[in-house]
């Protein structure tokens, strides 16, 4: 069964683990777990700046989505840029992915 929610920090070490593996499927270096770690934090805390998503197959986490809130002019104020999106490879076309941007949608449009 596959879900989505708000990542919570208790989630820090594996939706990090998920955008690591997206920067190395994208064939970068990515920065080591412990530097990504403030970011992850403040988007799973201050509403302000953002948010994550996760999404579960099983109760497993399998996929991140994380979203940052941004102003501009052209848009007469904040809206909503997802930054990094991964599934994991076997997870792939199960629906778990659009689960996840579907909750990501919703959360950001309600924020």
């Amino acid at each position: 069964m596959t879900s989505a929610r708000l990542a919570s920090a208790d989630d820090r070490d594996t939706a990090i683990g998920l955008v690591r593996a997206l920067l190395i499927e994208l064939g970068g270096n990515p920065p080591s777990a412990a530097d990504l770690f403030p970011v992850f934090d403040r988007l799973v805390t201050d509403i302000d700046v953002g948010f994550i998503v996760v999404g579960e197959v099983d109760s497993r986490v399998v996929s991140v989505c994380t979203v940052s809130f941004l102003d501009a002019i052209r848009t007469r104020g904040r809206y909503a840029i997802i930054q990094e999106m991964f599934v994991e490879p076997e997870w792939r076309s199960t629906g778990v992915g659009m689960e996840v941007l579907r909750f990501a949608l919703d959360h950001a449009v309600a924020s």
